[in-house]
C-alpha cells in the first residue's frame, strides 16, 4: 500500500469514528431533552388543570350561594314558575353550566311544580346549579 492509500484509509476510519460518536451523543442529548421536556409539560399541565378546576369550583360556589339567596324568597312566596325560569336562565346564559337543579338542603332534587307548595315550604335551599 502506498502512503497515500494508508493515509486515506486512516482518514476514513477517523471520520467514521467521529461521526459515530457525534451521532450517539446527539441522539442521547435529544432523548434526554425530550424526556425532560415531557416531564416538565406534564407538571405544568397538572398545575393548569388544578387552577381551572379551582376557578370553576369558585364560580359554582358564588353562583349557588346567590341563587340560594334569591330562590329562598321566591319559594316562600310560592313563585315556582319564577324559580324554574331563574334556573333555566342560569343554564342558558353560561356555557360552563351543564344543568340546573332546584335542590333541598338534604341534597334531594326538587320539582316545585310537581310537588306543590306544601312540600317545598319546609325546604331550606342548598343550591341550584352544577358546573362542568
Amino acid at each position: 500500500m502506498t502512503p497515500v492509500t494508508v493515509r486515506h484509509t486512516l482518514n476514513r476510519k477517523l471520520l467514521r469514528i467521529v461521526f459515530t460518536v457525534f451521532f450517539c451523543v446527539a441522539a442521547s442529548t435529544l432523548s434526554v431533552v425530550t424526556w425532560l421536556s415531557t416531564q416538565s409539560e406534564g407538571r405544568r399541565l397538572s398545575e393548569i388543570e388544578g387552577q381551572v378546576r379551582a376557578n370553576i369550583a369558585s364560580k359554582a360556589k358564588v353562583l349557588v350561594d346567590n341563587h340560594a339567596l334569591a330562590l329562598r324568597g321566591l319559594v316562600a312566596d310560592n313563585a315556582f314558575t319564577d324559580v324554574r325560569q331563574i334556573v333555566e336562565r342560569a343554564v342558558e346564559g353560561d356555557p360552563d353550566i351543564i344543568y340546573g337543579v332546584f335542590v333541598a338542603a338534604d341534597g334531594t332534587p326538587r320539582d316545585p311544580e310537581r310537588e306543590g307548595p306544601q312540600r317545598i315550604m319546609d325546604v331550606n335551599l342548598m343550591g341550584t346549579v352544577a358546573l362542568l
